[in-house]
């Protein structure tokens, strides 16, 4: 009956030892439904960010100030399902908004290409777009305009996977020229902007409107925060020399 008893209790523990064993084999597996979770912070402009904003994507004569402006980071996904930390620079009354956006587009598991301050592009829209990288700020001009300032100049829109998400004129002017296989919205794309996906969807939650909706020029990759008095409803002409006059 003992020897019966002791047989019992080793059959126990060694079935206990291998379940465990498994278990602890399957946890030490790289998953990629495995996430970290989500996180954001939100920061004033370093001096060192500053200046290598300055003649870039920020130089006097800007509608806002430096000072007003907030670096953001966020976590994000890419194509691959990789996790990584994206920055954005916009202005700080839509910073708190920004974190909770990408909160939402996180969890929905939507991915972004890539996501770093525009100055690393030396200010340049078209080569931050072809490298489909989104971006807030960036002091310059509005699409096809000699002496208006974009809203991204306020630091109140960011542009998302452009390269999948063009500009399209009513003449067909694509931008970036890269983009023109995605003129197709009706592709199987991840990263595709449509208008009731996650991303979209989590925009217009906190008030931002989406350039895919304009019955004109579509701009498939921007989106806009509305409710703001800081673009003045007759701004002022102005045509700095340092202002990129690209989309």
């Amino acid at each position: 009956m003992i020897l019966r008893s002791s047989c019992f209790f080793i059959l126990v523990v060694l079935l206990f030892v291998l379940v465990s064993a498994s278990v602890l084999a399957e946890d030490s597996k790289p998953s990629s439904n495995r996430l970290p979770p989500y996180e954001s912070s939100i920061q004033p402009l370093s001096k060192a960010m500053m200046q290598k904003m300055a003649g870039r994507s920020w130089h006097e004569g800007c509608p806002v100030p430096r000072s007003d402006l907030r670096l953001v980071r966020v976590r994000a996904i890419n194509l691959e399902g990789q996790s990584y930390l994206g920055e954005l620079v916009v202005h700080h009354l839509v910073a708190k908004d920004v974190t909770r956006i990408f909160k939402r587009i996180y969890k929905a598991r939507f991915p972004i290409a890539s996501m770093r301050p525009i100055s690393e592009f030396q200010g340049d829209d078209q080569k931050s777009m072809k490298a489909n990288n989104s971006s807030g700020f960036n002091c310059r001009l509005k699409t096809s305009h000699k002496d208006t300032f974009s809203s991204h100049a306020y630091g109140i829109a960011i542009d998302i996977n452009p390269l999948w998400n063009p500009y399209i004129s009513t003449k067909g002017v694509v931008k970036p020229a890269e983009a023109q296989a995605f003129t197709d919205r009706s592709l199987a794309q991840p990263g595709l902007i449509t208008r009731n996906d996650p991303l979209r969807l989590a925009f217009r939650h906190f008030n931002w409107q989406w350039g895919g909706l304009w019955h004109r020029n579509r701009d498939y990759q921007h989106f806009m925060k509305k409710g703001l008095d800081l673009i003045p409803k007759d701004p002022p002409l102005t045509t700095p020399a340092a202002t990129p006059t690209t989309p």
